[in-house]
């Protein structure tokens, strides 16, 4: 058998040429030579409950002379010639599968090879296919656990030639199938939210059907019911684990279908859950979570496949929440009706945040000691032109670079009497230097959509900044290196 080894970037030429033409990159004696197009490892998933599946393999023939008959084979390894090659590769870490698991032919018989007679020059390439049964496959598994224990089970596949060359990089491919028991799942996960716009709804066209398709990876020969239903005790252990306030849904609110037949040959089923909206108090985060129920599964007469089919036990916790369209206003901003009083008397001014030059800004004190104590930390107090509910606001970094000011956690705190004020905030934003992490750059924080809802309309608030990106406002300045500064602050109220 001759042999050249040639790069594997001269595949392509060897189906280009035409029928008159020679290859004069070959030497005359090559007049045929032989690879396999996607030669090397080749992973594959597998499922128990497959009948069978399929690997192909294609077989380019080139050469010196395309007009020249040739022949060649591709072949399962057999037991030496696998020693041999874990020998010569140094893969001594993976293991032959038995034969009973794969063929070339199907229905399987012991047919562990093909044979291809290239006679002219159309014929560029040819096909074979390799039938591997997972269910046998994963019997072998189960039976031979030591044998494949911290190994690699393979399928070693070569091709040879006779009479002509063949690519000692193209050669040969490692088929390394992976038998996995199916999973009967749900395509979403953990928290699927929503925010309706309650200008939208009108009656006949309140419903609410959210997005959810129960499915499995494979074929479905035996039929079964699925079987879930509605938990508020989810909904409740995922507010006290993450500090949510989720309202668990009504069985007046919504309907749930629980059972979804799997028919023999159906393999999904999308989620029928019906939220109605007219139902649900305005700007009120609603929840529902979805579980298997006890039991998951009903299987159709005799077909239960047993062990053959898993089920995943995940909760899906549905959320939504009405708003009503409101258009916030933009509320005038000045030292007229803002006391800043950790303002930095040498630089600063209050003035410059609401100037609309981002060239200037205000900063707090860093030359002098001021009260920054819990709660408020370094604050602005804004009597607004009327009391408001519902708030949003921007914020704009310096046009010069000085990332330790960057404001990080803001408080908003609400009264009516200005000599009295909460020590709870009724809002508050962390981690906003996601937002200002540049100079000269705007953060948004709220939304028309999702602003910041206080109990009650207050007429005056305190912006509190709690933590700037260098550390938290409650130390005191002496240090110079405590102090938040921004160019622009603009406030949005309804």
């Amino acid at each position: 058998m001759k042999k050249i080894i040639f790069a594997s970037g001269l595949l392509a030429l060897m189906v280009a040429a035409t029928s008159c033409d020679k290859y004069d990159i070959y030497p005359e004696e090559f007049d045929g030579v032989f690879a396999i197009r996607d030669a090397g490892n080749r992973e594959m998933t597998l499922y128990s409950t497959d009948d069978q599946a399929k690997v192909s393999f294609v077989v380019l023939k080139g050469g010196y002379d395309p007009e020249h008959a040739s022949s060649a084979t591709i072949k399962v390894m057999d037991d030496a010639e696998f020693a041999d090659y874990q020998e010569s590769s140094g893969n001594v870490s993976y293991v032959k599968i038995a034969k009973e698991c794969y063929s070339f032919t199907a229905p399987h018989t012991d047919a562990y090879s093909v044979e291809f007679n290239f006679d002219n020059a159309d014929e560029r390439y040819k096909v074979a296919d390799l039938y591997i049964l997972p269910g046998e496959l994963k019997n072998w598994l189960d039976n031979n656990q030591a044998l494949v224990d911290g190994k690699t089970p393979v399928i070693p596949v070569k091709l040879v030639s006779d009479v002509d060359s063949v690519s000692a990089y193209n050669n040969m491919v490692v088929v390394m199938p992976k038998v996995e028991v199916p999973v009967l799942n749900i395509d979403v996960t953990g928290i699927v939210p929503r925010t309706v716009n309650s200008s939208t709804l009108t009656p006949g066209n309140s419903i609410y059907s959210p997005d959810g398709t129960y499915s499995i990876p494979c074929t479905n020969p035996w039929g079964f019911t699925l079987h879930v239903e509605a938990s508020p005790q989810e909904v409740l252990a995922y507010n006290d684990a993450n500090g949510s306030k989720y309202e668990p849904l009504t069985p007046d609110m919504y309907t749930l279908v629980e059972d979804y037949h799997f028919a023999p040959g159906t393999t999904s089923m999308p989620i029928n859950l019906q939220i109605d909206l007219s139902k649900l108090q305005l700007l009120k985060t609603y929840a529902i979570a979805v579980k298997l129920a006890d039991p998951a599964i009903t299987w159709d007469s005799s077909n239960n496949p047993g062990s053959a089919l898993n089920i995943a036990d995940n909760v899906v916790i549905y959320t939504v929440r009405v708003f009503e369209a409101v258009q916030l206003e933009k509320i005038p901003l000045s030292s007229a009706c803002v006391i800043a009083p950790d303002m930095e008397t040498t630089e600063g001014s209050i003035d410059n945040l609401f100037d609309n030059n981002t060239s200037t800004y205000y900063h707090s004190a860093w030359s002098r000691t001021v009260d920054r104590s819990e709660p408020y930390a370094s604050y602005l107090e804004i009597t607004l032109p009327e009391a408001k509910t519902y708030f949003r606001f921007n914020v704009t970094t310096r046009d010069t670079q000085d990332a330790r000011g960057h404001i990080n956690w803001v408080r908003l705190f609400g009264t009516n009497d200005i000599n009295n004020w909460p020590t709870e905030p009724f809002a508050e934003v962390q981690d906003m230097k996601q937002q200002l992490n540049g100079a000269a750059v705007t953060g948004v924080f709220g939304s028309d959509e999702e602003p910041f809802e206080a109990p009650e309309p207050y007429k005056y608030i305190r912006f509190s900044v709690y933590q700037m990106n260098n550390g938290t406002m409650l130390t005191q300045p002496s240090s110079g290196s405590v102090f938040w500064h921004a160019s622009e602050l603009e406030l949005f109220g309804y």
